[in-house]
């Protein structure tokens, strides 16, 4: 259905104070102590200790943020996206993975222990899309190599809904690779050939196991995997990590 006017002038102004705070934020968290008194104290509101207190603690969440993204590249659970699929996607497929990658780094962004997140084949269309979302700015690996070619093939666990077997568990001695392949352009057991092409292991998340009426809807978008993931590894179960992550059906 088609936005209003009305609603897409409020979509539009939550867009932007939405980026007006992000820029505040980091600002802030790119301040050395002495800058950050002086930004706070100095400012015409000064008087009112209500706006220094909330400015301190929202420079300490975004700094805090920030040392718990850098700590997960060398102690997170390792997740990597596989972007190997560019001749089969179209320009339109290319921005819409591009999108559910930025919502994956959302995601990691808000985890008490964040994952440590590849980007794999990281070169051409899907690089220049999300140069667009500043992704020099994040705190991931972007690498040219295929993923085989960065990990070694024994820690990988290739995700795909076309694998025998089921994922019970996240093993922090493992490498999750989610195949960056928007479901318009999906060719049934690309992400399962890909795997089986270089002898490495592979999982399904347990959707038919628990969520009963939805036994044929294996066909997720990265950034629900990555939700789903997440909630598993902040120490939901199964069931409720799905019901909560699934996209509502209509």
């Amino acid at each position: 259905m088609e936005e209003t006017y009305e609603e897409k002038l409020e979509r539009k102004t939550a867009e932007l104070k939405q980026r007006k705070k992000d820029r505040r934020r980091e600002l802030l968290c790119s301040m050395s102590a002495g800058k950050l008194r002086f930004y706070v104290f100095s400012k015409p509101q000064a008087s009112i200790v209500e706006r220094r207190v909330f400015l301190l603690e929202e420079a300490a969440a975004a700094a805090a943020r920030k040392e718990r993204l850098e700590n997960a590249l060398s102690q997170g659970q390792r997740i990597a996206f596989d972007c190997g699929y560019d001749e089969i996607m179209s320009e339109k497929e290319i921005n819409s993975l591009s999108k559910q990658i930025k919502f994956s780094y959302g995601t990691t962004k808000r985890m008490t222990s964040p994952f440590a997140l590849t980007i794999a084949n990281y070169h051409g269309r899907i690089e220049a899309a999300l140069q667009r979302f500043g992704i020099d700015q994040w705190k991931v690996c972007t690498e040219t190599r295929r993923v085989h070619e960065i990990f070694n093939p024994e820690e990988l666990v290739f995700l795909t809904p076309d694998s025998p077997n089921v994922l019970e568990t996240l093993d922090p001695t493992k490498v999750y690779v989610i195949g960056g392949i928007v479901d318009r352009s999906r060719v049934k057991g690309r992400s399962r050939a890909a795997a089986d092409a270089i002898g490495v292991a592979t999982a399904r998340l347990p959707i038919q196991e628990y969520i009963l009426d939805r036994h044929n809807d294996h066909i997720l978008n990265v950034n629900t995997v990555v939700d789903i993931l997440a909630a598993i590894s902040g120490g939901a179960d199964w069931p409720s990590a799905l019901a909560s992550c699934l996209p509502k059906q209509h």
